[in-house]
């Protein structure tokens, strides 16, 4: 387990928020790594009923337990955090993806943890990001941080086809797909006729439902 700063913890997600809510009801959401569970105390103020977490860090957990209905310690990779797991409106899956050894099995066990209409919200960074590219094409590195899109934890690495893949290989299908850019880039790509989109965007925010046809998987 990688040791990061409180600040890493402590983030609110607005972007996550203002996703959640403007997608539908908020009845029952589970938020995984979700840290102090800030964002699920935005959201029981918002009118969310019930508002789980799964949190690896137990220090983490124990915060978020003051802010959440339930907090499960452990990873959701694991068996018996799964097996825990009641239905949910909406399952957020905020910057944890990349983290796992295989999101692909998580994602398709989650979907029986799905009420019939819920839906996943999650956010992905963007490994197609022009600076990370620069960094390997022109300097040659490759180097980890403590945070960001080459976060130390991260095992996965995603561009937006690929995160559209992993969606629709797990019986998804993606009703929405928003870009998020630092203000300067978001007024460069407006200039550039958005051209270079997927170049600008360091992350990727996504609603996806599990398909028809795998409702029963």
């Amino acid at each position: 387990m990688q040791n990061y700063s409180d600040q890493y913890y402590s983030q609110e997600r607005p972007e996550l928020l203002e996703l959640i809510l403007s997608t539908g009801g908020i009845r029952s959401i589970l938020d995984l790594g979700c840290g102090f569970g800030y964002l699920g105390r935005a959201l029981k103020a918002k009118g969310a009923r019930l508002v789980e977490g799964v949190e690896l860090n137990p220090r983490t957990a124990s915060v978020a337990m003051n802010n959440l209905d339930r907090v499960l310690l452990g990873s959701i990779e694991n068996k018996d955090i799964i097996e825990k797991l009641s239905k949910y409106d909406c399952i957020i899956c905020g910057d944890i993806l990349e983290h796992l050894v295989d999101p692909w099995a998580t994602l398709i066990r989650l979907k029986s943890h799905l009420e019939q209409e819920g839906r996943i919200v999650a956010s992905l960074p963007n490994i197609r990001y022009f600076k990370i590219l620069y960094d390997l094409i022109f300097k040659g590195t490759w180097e980890y941080k403590p945070e960001g899109i080459l976060d130390q934890g991260h095992l996965r690495f995603f561009t937006k086809k690929e995160s559209i893949k992993m969606f629709r290989q797990t019986g998804y299908e993606i009703s929405l797909i928003e870009y998020k850019y630092t203000k300067y880039f978001d007024t460069l790509n407006r200039l550039t006729f958005k051209i270079f989109n997927d170049f600008f965007t360091f992350q990727f925010l996504l609603v996806a439902k599990v398909a028809t046809k795998n409702r029963e998987c």
